[in-house]
């Protein structure tokens, strides 16, 4: 590796590119920079605050915030004390905050704003080992225990700064130190605390940048949470080690206006946001007049020619290249202003992409690249590259990265960016990675003919019909959530004879349809119990489903007009649905869709 830990990985990039920008944070209608050599700074002087405060090589220090500067500058900082980092949920609930502080004996805790340091003020007495909260956005009236940030940067007010390579030399750290843990969400189960090191980050980030080439130019946009290792390790020290810009979105609702205020070139996201921006092009082409949805129609037909062409590598007809350079003003490059008009590459993992949106917005020239991996694995395994984009796979493993299938199916990995384990786990951790240091990741796959790993499902998630049937949940609901009605769906089956789902549909379309077919019903409860609308979703269900198999259709389903959601913990961080407790949750709701055989 290039560098042993991430601040002196940090610290030269600074140097290197001095007063360029490498972060923005939007402000009114406009983002503003902060410089390379101004973060450098702010880093070193709020390391140094923290190693005058007590925090030693090895403590483990919270952060609970949402993304903006301050987790970078805090982050970084943190590193640089020697110290890790235990980052935590913006939207975790007082008692995540209270197990996770507790679990990782935390010595001190950064927070965003008084929201945040509630949380850990509920917390803190049962705490004897955390001593203070530093909150960016202090509150008028804060605990006794809370300070500002100033509290730490004005350690070197008065000092001449430290050189910035060098203020890390006194923690020793190595690069098979701990730089993390990072506590999984999980999809059941309590949470356990993953430990990664720097080698581990930084094997990641030097394979990723030999898969996909990022540069100094590139802009992107960060909005999935910084505590989640997806947008840590790619969003965050990837863009760092290739000097790229980081703008960060206002928040994950603000995302549509964001892309168009900061144009980034590259964005890291989970398939959920491909999904939104899918399904409102196609409401907006609904309502268009019939000639704009006729060249719309015609326009993505070529461009898909134009795409499966490119993706075997044959040469382009002369007629076809002409009709493509003419569609492409008039309906490819409106869609990329959707996304900004400078994308050039888009990452989706963390839950599997449909592949009818990955064609769809690589045909539209915006190279959307799905990739797979898992928190244990720092985190990428496998991702798709720009000039061999395999729609419907994850693509090949990265440099340096192994991947074996078991003979059940499941996907094992080995490579320097695996795990040093799980904190004060040990049995975890031996069942997790074997004396070979292959780490077993829990999803069933396999290795293509080209060596793209296709991903099938979680082994845990796999329902198995009283039949005997293994049905992957996954494919089912994505294929659901691609039609406009429906916004939600958990596919229930284990140890019955059929499948049912719990359906939560888009309420803004089935009320535009109530309104269209003058239905007499108000209030979305009644939309979604009224018979009319009930015998809509069960044609639409049907139509997504048509060319499955018999036994992966759907026969029976529920409707639910509120949305499953992170802050109910229904949902994972990369917004996939946690089935345990959403099985828990809706038990008799699913269960009395099995009292009466369908017809």
């Amino acid at each position: 590796m290039r560098y042993a830990t991430i601040p002196q990985m940090f610290f030269c990039r600074a140097a290197h590119f001095g007063g360029q920008d490498c972060l923005r944070y939007r402000e009114g209608d406009h983002y503003l920079p902060i410089a390379w050599n101004r973060l450098a700074e702010r880093v070193a002087a709020v390391a140094a605050g923290l190693s005058a405060h007590g925090v030693r090589p090895g403590d483990r220090v919270a952060l609970l915030a949402e993304n903006r500067p301050e987790w970078a500058l805090a982050d970084l900082a943190i590193l640089a004390a020697g110290a890790i980092t235990v980052p935590l949920y913006p939207n975790a609930t007082a008692e995540q905050v209270r197990f996770i502080l507790g679990h990782a004996e935390v010595s001190l805790c950064l927070c965003s704003t008084g929201e945040q340091l509630a949380k850990v003020a509920e917390a803190i007495a049962g705490l004897p080992l955390l001593k203070r909260v530093v909150c960016f956005d202090l509150p008028a009236a804060p605990p006794p225990f809370a300070r500002p940030l100033a509290w730490l940067e004005e350690t070197l007010h008065h000092q001449h700064l430290p050189d910035l390579e060098r203020c890390t030399a006194a923690s020793g750290r190595t690069a098979d130190d701990a730089a993390s843990i990072i506590y999984t969400s999980g999809t059941t189960g309590e949470p356990k605390g993953v430990v990664l090191t720097h080698r581990n980050f930084l094997a990641n980030v030097e394979a990723g940048l030999a898969a996909i080439p990022v540069f100094d130019t590139d802009v992107c946009l960060s909005f999935l949470p910084l505590s989640h290792v997806l947008e840590r390790t790619v969003g965050f020290f990837l863009m760092l080690y290739a000097g790229a810009t980081i703008a960060y979105a206002r928040s994950v609702y603000t995302v549509g206006e964001d892309l168009l205020v900061a144009r980034p070139t590259i964005m890291v996201s989970v398939p959920r946001l491909y999904e939104k921006i899918y399904a409102r092009i196609w409401e907006a082409v609904q309502q268009s007049n019939p000639v704009r949805r006729a060249i719309f129609a015609g326009g993505m037909r070529v461009a898909h020619r134009v795409l499966d062409m490119h993706l075997t590598h044959t040469p382009l007809p002369r007629h076809l290249e002409v009709s493509y350079r003419i569609l492409e003003h008039l309906v490819m490059e409106k869609l990329r202003e959707r996304v900004g008009g400078r994308l050039r590459v888009a990452i989706s993992g963390g839950a599997p992409l449909n592949p009818t949106i990955g064609r769809f917005f690589n045909a539209a020239g915006i190279p959307v690249l799905e990739g797979y991996g898992l928190t244990e694995a720092s985190p990428v395994i496998a991702v798709n590259r720009v000039e061999a984009n395999r729609i419907g796979t994850v693509g090949p493993p990265l440099p340096g990265v192994e991947v074996r299938i078991a003979a059940d199916g499941e996907i094992f990995t080995r490579s320097a960016a695996v795990m040093q384990g799980y904190y004060k786990n040990p049995e975890a951790t031996a069942a997790a990675i074997d004396s070979d240091g292959w780490l077993a990741t829990g999803d069933i796959g396999r290795l293509d003919e080209a060596g793209a790993l296709v991903i099938t499902d979680r082994k845990k998630d796999l329902i198995v019909t009283s039949g005997g049937k293994n049905i992957a949940p996954q494919e089912i609901e994505g294929r659901l959530v691609l039609d406009r009605f429906i916004e939600q769906a958990v596919v229930y089956g284990d140890g019955h004879n059929y499948l049912t789902a719990l359906i939560v549909p888009d309420l803004a379309q089935l009320r535009s349809y109530v309104q269209l077919k003058a239905l007499p019903v108000e209030g979305d409860a009644a939309i979604c119990a009224h018979p009319r609308v009930v015998d809509l979703l069960r044609r639409r269900i049907d139509l997504q489903l048509a060319d499955l198999a018999r036994y992966q259709q759907i026969k029976r389903f529920a409707v639910r007009p509120e949305l499953l959601t992170l802050d109910a913990g229904e949902l994972t961080p990369t917004l996939k649905v946690r089935r345990a407790i959403v099985y828990k949750r809706y038990r008799d709701l699913f269960e009395g869709l099995y009292e009466e055989e369908p017809a």
